[in-house]
């Protein structure tokens, strides 16, 4: 299996769509093509920003979180995709590219399942031919994203999990369809180290959890790192990760 996309999404909040140009530049230079879902009333010209309609009948953020699952259906269906955050930094070759280049493209992968630690499948890391996510969450059972959104939102409110501005519905409805299907070749991939296991990871907007090497990143080791926000506060330092990725990676 290689990945050919990495899906992302954003509206117009400046602590999510400031990251779109660093991000996609990490995911290039492990050769995985970024593709945002944009909700937002800019005229972003960029071949790799899909802009969106935004539906009347459902708040921006389920549309803003639920479209990377059901973007899938709107690519070519023989290509393999990855869902992301756009705040998430990927940092390793070995972990996106190698770790998978084994397994057929017929099976779903997920690269992060910590059900343990975390209650349900992050978003980050569903991979699958988009045609296999199609399969699994049953995006053709859907006519439209609008269906797909009630369906995700249906099963929220029959098994009672209220978030404020619909966190983890879109993760919690994704992992009952995973769970639903998981004999239909899924493969559940533990990461080393657990749910932030080599992860440069925040604690809070502003802070890291622990501090991290640059030499580290420079031999691989970190999987990805989970940034401080904004980015217009935090520039200096982002850019510092994102161009030793980069440079490492010419």
């Amino acid at each position: 299996m290689k990945i050919d996309y990495a899906i992302m999404s954003s509206n117009d909040n400046p602590m999510y769509l400031d990251f779109w140009e660093p991000v996609a530049k990490c995911w290039e230079s492990l050769g995985i093509t970024p593709l945002l879902f944009y909700f937002g009333e800019r005229n972003i010209k960029d071949e790799r920003v899909i802009k969106m309609e935004k539906l009347l009948n459902y708040s921006e953020s389920i549309q803003t979180l639920w479209i990377r699952y059901f973007a899938p259906k709107l690519l070519d269906p023989e290509k393999v995709s990855i869902i992301s955050d756009i705040d998430m930094i990927p940092l390793s070759k070995n972990y996106f590219c190698k770790s998978i280049e084994e397994i057929t493209d017929d099976f779903y992968v997920h690269l992060n399942p910590c059900f343990e630690s975390y209650g349900r499948l992050p978003s980050c890391y569903h991979v699958a031919k988009n045609k296999k996510f199609i399969e699994v969450l049953e995006l053709n059972k859907s006519n439209s994203f609008s269906d797909s959104i009630s369906s995700c939102l249906n099963f929220k409110e029959k098994h009672k999990m209220h978030h404020d501005k619909d966190w983890y519905a879109d993760e919690n409805y994704a992992t009952h369809l995973v769970f639903k299907n998981h004999n239909n070749k899924v493969a559940l991939i533990k990461r080393p180290g657990g749910q932030a296991g080599r992860r440069i990871d925040r604690i809070t907007n502003d802070f890291w959890a622990e501090p991290y090497s640059i030499d580290l990143i420079k031999s691989e080791f970190y999987f990805d790192c989970h940034s401080i926000r904004p980015y217009s506060k935090h520039k200096n330092e982002i850019d510092l990760i994102v161009e030793t990725l980069l440079t490492r990676n010419k």
